[in-house]
């Protein structure tokens, strides 16, 4: 009887040692995560724009298009999300494939005058009973080839996802703009002429000695240009007023030295 009592508390102290264990560890990994509510939103929010901008940046293909609404989609929180330019849809993720004609001329129709707009559910007919759709908010994106963002609602939009979406597409704008930026860039990097502008400017400029023949008083000497063969005495040049002296052919190193 004794010896049972004994493994009985052995067991009970090894599960209590177990779960103080696992007590600890989960402490341990709460107090390194996201801790508090306000940083649990910042990286909910900040996680899925750094995500969906990779995409923006590299250009809007059909395939980046796709990456792109998928996770925009994510941060503005609504049941459908597009991306359209004006001419065709770009990307549809989530609901509201059916209604891809309408969506795509209420972007034509913001993208030509720059405003946003909610549609309301009278702007969608659907003949399909198990429609969801009720309204869209529209939104430019200004870049250098315009498109606009479409938030999908299955209710009428209410304000919270009006500005979701209004912020979302300015946001997709500036990273767009980053996008053309680098390839500007990229165009003037690959450019040999713009690498390699250089250029050898020669100035030669003749000074006039005029009137040396009244500043009797004054020698012109050659200094430094031992050595050199090619080198002539200046004072055997016969400089007279209104003469011109170019030296430069005549030594290599020489200075000229005016004294009294």
């Amino acid at each position: 009887m004794g010896a049972d009592l004994s493994a009985v508390v052995a067991v009970l102290a090894l599960v209590s040692a177990m779960a103080g264990a696992v007590y600890a560890v989960v402490r341990l990994r709460a107090r390194r995560g996201i801790a508090t509510a306000t940083q649990r939103a910042t990286y909910e929010v900040l996680h899925p724009a750094g995500l969906a901008a990779e995409p923006l940046q590299s250009g809007l293909t059909p395939a980046s298009a796709a990456k792109a609404a998928r996770l925009l989609r994510a941060l503005v929180g609504a049941p459908g999300l597009a991306l359209a330019d004006d001419n065709t849809l770009l990307a549809l993720d989530g609901r509201g494939a059916h209604h891809s004609h309408q969506l795509q001329a209420a972007a034509k129709k913001a993208i030509a005058t720059g405003r946003s707009t909610v549609l309301r559910q009278a702007e969608l007919p659907c003949d399909r009973v198990d429609c969801e759709i009720r309204g869209a908010v529209v939104a430019p994106i200004r870049a250098a080839t315009p498109i606009a963002l479409l938030a999908i609602a299955n209710d009428q939009p209410a304000p919270g996802l009006v500005q979701a979406t209004l912020e979302t597409a300015r946001w997709a704008a500036a990273q767009l703009a980053l996008a053309e930026l680098d390839r500007a860039v990229a165009e003037v990097d690959g450019d040999p002429a713009a690498q390699h502008q250089e250029g050898l400017v020669l100035v030669l400029v003749r000074m006039p000695v005029e009137h040396l023949a009244e500043l009797g008083d004054l020698h012109l000497a050659v200094v430094d240009v031992a050595g050199d063969v090619r080198v002539e005495d200046p004072r055997d040049l016969g400089v007279g007023g209104g003469d011109e002296v170019d030296l430069a052919g005549r030594h290599r190193s020489g200075s000229l030295n005016f004294r009294t």
